[in-house]
């Protein structure tokens, strides 16, 4: 598990795990399914990520590193494919707001 620092850099989410339970095998998988990809736990990660889900459960998010400027971000979540999404890392974004491209 990472805690990348909360200093403008963008990710590409992959996958969210939110099934108290099944988290280790979900992330094994989304792991192994995106190689090369880290994870996180967001509630453990910066005030930018949605901390918990509608349920209440723990988030934990599959995700790669992307740039600094929401072009390289909305490239990457293009390469990324459709049920990838972007997502700042800092302390001023709302948790709630996706970054649109």
């Amino acid at each position: 598990m990472t805690r990348p620092a909360c200093d403008g850099r963008e990710i590409v989410e992959l996958y969210s795990a939110v099934t108290p339970g099944d988290y280790a095998q979900e992330i094994a998988s989304a792991l192994e399914q995106y190689p090369g990809a880290s994870y996180l736990r967001t509630d453990m990660a910066c005030p930018s990520l949605r901390q918990r889900d509608e349920n209440g459960n723990v988030i934990y998010a599959v995700y790669r590193h992307s740039g600094y400027s929401k072009q390289e971000l909305c490239s990457d979540v293009r390469s990324a494919g459709s049920t990838a999404y972007g997502r700042w890392l800092d302390t001023t974004s709302d948790p709630s707001v996706l970054v649109t491209c």
